[in-house]
């Protein structure tokens, strides 16, 4: 502790200190400038706030005799840092005792310096020897460390020196801190002229009802993490410093929230001063700190709710005894048909599986207690396994395929042992047997009546009309079409894919013959004719008459699901010839494209990151990441997509587009076509063409060309290309040579001539014929202004190009040249067509390989 005294002596200054800088900030004049001696021996004493302690002040109304005997003060202040404490009788006695001693040696009849003009030297050191007697104490309390504010003191009257002993007990109240210090007067001198207010500085603002009982306490171990918000007097209270006091008659109010949904929130509401009160049963208070006991906080109480699950089957009647499981706990008997489930807490808010069973009955349901809303009811339904025990006359056969379709002719399962559930145990189906060593056989089934297990007898196949060769087995299923063809009969085998339909029967529509090849030594495959099913098969006779007055069309389209896939473990996932020759083909028919979409989506070999379907999980299939069945599944996929999206292209006439497209050797005619428009004629040209939907590429670049040429140039290439066709067919009887690299025969000049000339007989007859050369082509190609004959010229450059590699293979050219109405009756295609017949083709896909196999034929 430090010692001020500070005094109106000869002026305004410092007497004496224990501390300099403490003298800076705690001297200060605090005369009013009142000249009233009525004050004069009076005393008032004072508490003001530093950074860092407290000061006590004792001021007496004294004469400066050395200033002409001006009214004045001198002042004891006595300085106590934030951390130590003495109690406020000590305060006073200490401050009495200096006042006393100065009085007694240097003021006299309240004049300072004795009354005398000559300066008297006062002797000090009565001061440390009262600071010996006094011992200050560290404090074991908490306080808020106040700094005083600007305004001008305040002012209490204390009635008797013990009440002045409790202030001074209790120095930090939150009223103190707008004033510079606050003056205490006794109670005596109020309204009184002796009041020493007359003479000290003051802002007339007197401080009552200053509660010394409504003590200090401070928050202690706050963490805003936990969660806890503490709000005292109205205002939320933290660990930040000036608002973590918490005062003893402040209403306190507690309140934390572990999960509303599961759990009721903790509120609690109190005072300090009130040792009964509900808080205290989360906080606890040692000296003035105030702890938060935050295991309290770990048990709310949980919210509870119960949930009565009634049991049904699918035809709403109850279902009693039967054995219920919630979640993975063990299934227990309900006694009825209603089961009772609480969940309490955390439990709330989890999501159950609840599972019921009764015999063949089951069912369950995902629970999430918290937003279910009355009562549930759980509806079980019967599950069958159907099992087919297929024979024939040696005993049991495993080796077949099984097809499932409902009455509508979609796909039901193609499981060996499905599982018939709910409805459609009573339901009708037609189920097809096949088999590579039986006769196929289908029967219509009816999982509620039929007998499980289910004998079905086959018979064998006998392939009587080819009993030397191998052939195709074709497949017609009587429910969609007949075994006959305008109204003629068809065979049960074929030698090659029939070249024939087959009879609808009413309301269906033939589509194709679809081959699925099978692994047996009796025949190569099967072919299954595909039907549609017609738009009117589906509306009922009493919507024809509704229609003439609504004029209501309703279409729908059933696409007859393909026949199981192969039983051959080791097949893989090709393109099917028929599909690849058509995507590169000249026809290119949307409805074809999409059925042969729909096809290969079916046969899907493996699943990545998608949803298995209901097919898929019947077959046991495996999901498989990055196969080479699937990414070959997937190119052809692609392939087919491709073809569509062209397609749509050349519907839409949009030709900027197509340009950016590939083309097979079949679609070069169209691409050529497209290449000599002009971009700002394309309106016309759409405009001219219509309605290209229906037509081949071939067709359209017809009319492209047509409606590019001068009408007179059309007629007379027309009649030239007659004349050479005529001429071309004579000279069929003689044979020609049949080597692309035989040596020319023909005279130099002769030569010069066919080089040259840019006679369209002339090229028709060149190209037909067997001396077939890259250099002569390419000069036939630049003095030819005939779009088809430079694009058959360039559909034999082709050959130059193959690589073996996707569309550019042996088989591709020579469908092509069987196309072309120039090279199907040519020497070249004659060869090839003749080297397929003799099954002689097998690696030829690149030029070399052709030119030399026709050299070869023609030694």
């Amino acid at each position: 502790m430090d010692i001020v005294i500070h005094a109106t002596k000869d002026g305004y200054r410092t007497l004496y200190t224990t501390n300099e800088d403490l003298a800076y900030l705690i001297a200060k004049d605090m005369r009013s400038g009142a000249n009233n001696d009525n004050s004069l021996g009076q005393s008032a004493f004072s508490i003001a706030f530093t950074a860092n302690g407290t000061v006590y002040t004792k001021y007496t109304i004294v004469k400066d005799t050395q200033r002409s005997n001006a009214l004045g003060i001198i002042a004891f202040s006595l300085f106590l840092n934030y951390n130590k404490i003495l109690k406020g009788e000590e305060i006073i006695s200490l401050l009495g005792e200096l006042s006393k001693k100065y009085s007694n040696n240097y003021i006299k009849n309240n004049y300072l310096n004795r009354g005398e003009k000559t300066l008297i030297r006062e002797d000090w050191d009565f001061v440390n020897a009262l600071l010996t007697e006094y011992k200050e104490q560290v404090k074991i309390q908490k306080n808020e460390e106040l700094e005083s504010g600007n305004k001008d003191a305040a002012f209490i009257y204390y009635k008797n020196e013990d009440e002045l002993k409790e202030y001074f007990n209790k120095p930090f109240q939150e009223e103190y801190s707008d004033y510079k210090q606050v003056l205490f007067i006794s109670i005596d001198l109020k309204d009184n002229l002796k009041n020493p207010l007359n003479v000290l500085s003051n802002s007339g603002e007197e401080l009552k009802d200053i509660d010394l009982k409504n003590e200090y306490y401070y928050l202690d171990n706050y963490s805003r993490s936990k969660g806890v918000s503490i709000i005292a007097d109205g205002k939320e209270r933290t660990d930040v410093k000036n608002n973590n006091c918490i005062r003893a008659k402040w209403q306190v109010e507690i309140k934390y929230s572990k999960e509303e949904r599961c759990f009721w929130p903790i509120q609690a509401k109190g005072t300090l001063s009130n040792p009964d009160s509900e808080i205290y049963k989360y906080l606890e208070l040692k000296n003035n700190q105030i702890s938060i006991k935050y295991d309290a906080f770990n048990t709310p109480e949980p919210k509870v709710k119960t949930i009565s699950i009634e049991i049904k089957d699918r035809k709403g009647n109850y279902i009693d005894e039967a054995d219920i499981q919630i979640g993975t706990k063990p299934y227990e008997k309900i006694g009825g048909h209603q089961y009772e489930c609480t969940f309490s807490g955390e439990d709330l808010i989890k999501r159950w599986d609840i599972s019921v069973k009764k015999g063949v009955f089951s069912g369950n349901i995902d629970l999430l207690p918290e937003n279910q809303i009355g009562n549930i009811v759980l509806v079980i339904q019967e599950h069958i396994n159907a099992t087919f025990l297929v024979k024939d006359d040696k005993g049991l056969v495993f080796d077949y395929n099984i097809q499932i379709k409902n009455q509508q002719g979609d796909l039901f399962s193609n499981s060996k042992e499905p599982e018939f559930i709910g409805e459609d145990i009573d339901k009708l189906y037609d189920i097809t047997i096949l088999s590579n060593k039986h006769e196929s056989k289908s029967f219509p089934y009816c999982p509620a009546k039929d007998e499980n297990p289910k004998d079905i007898k086959l018979i064998n196949k006998q392939l009587i009309e080819y009993p030397n060769d191998k052939g195709f087995e074709l497949i017609i299923n009587n429910k969609f079409g007949k075994r006959s063809f305008k109204n003629k009969p068809i065979g049960k085998y074929e030698k090659n894919k029939p070249e024939f339909g087959c009879d609808p029967n009413f309301g269906y529509k033939f589509i194709e013959w679809k081959y699925q090849e099978q692994s047996s030594k009796d025949y190569d495959g099967y072919y299954e004719a595909i039907f549609k099913k017609m738009w009117y098969n589906k509306i009922p006779k009493w919507c024809w008459i509704v229609s003439s007055i609504a004029a209501v069309f309703i279409i729908v389209f059933t696409l007859i699901y393909k026949l199981s896939y192969s039983d051959n473990p080791q097949s893989h996932y090709e393109f099917p010839v028929h599909m690849q020759k058509y995507v590169q083909g000249d026809s290119l028919f949307l409805d074809t494209l999409n059925i042969y979409k729909q096809d290969l989506e079916h046969q899907n070999p493996g699943v990545i990151e998608k949803k298995r379907g209901l097919f898929d999980w019947f077959m046991g299939r495996k999901k498989e990441n990055d196969s080479t069945e699937y990414n070959d599944w997937k190119e052809n996929i692609k392939s087919i997509e491709d073809a569509i999206n062209k397609r749509n292209l050349i519907n839409d006439k949009e030709f900027k587009k197509l340009l950016k497209l590939d083309y097979s050797l079949e679609q070069q005619n169209l691409e050529i076509a497209i290449q000599k428009i002009d971009s700002t004629k394309y309106n016309e040209i759409r405009k001219n063409l219509g309605d290209v939907s229906n037509k081949t590429l071939s067709e359209i670049a017809d009319a492209i060309n047509d409606i590019l040429k001068p009408k007179e140039s059309l007629k007379d290439e027309e009649l030239n290309v007659k004349e050479e066709e005529k001429k071309s067919s004579q000279k069929k009887e003689t044979p020609s040579t049949n080597t692309l690299e035989q040596p020319q025969r023909q005279a130099p000049q002769k030569q010069k001539n066919i080089a040259l000339s840019s006679n369209t007989n002339e090229i028709i007859q060149y190209i037909k014929g067997g001396e077939l050369k890259k250099n002569k082509l390419e000069e036939y190609k630049q003095h030819t202004s005939d779009p088809v004959l430079k694009s058959t010229i360039d559909l034999i450059l082709k050959i130059w190009k193959l690589d073996g590699n996707g569309k550019n293979t042996y088989s591709s050219i020579q469908q092509s040249c069987n196309e072309n109405k120039y090279l199907k009756d040519s020497e070249l295609h004659k060869t090839l067509k003749s080297t397929k017949e003799n099954a002689n083709y097998a690696g030829l896909t690149t030029a070399e390989d052709i030119l030399k196999k026709l050299k070869s034929k023609g030694q």
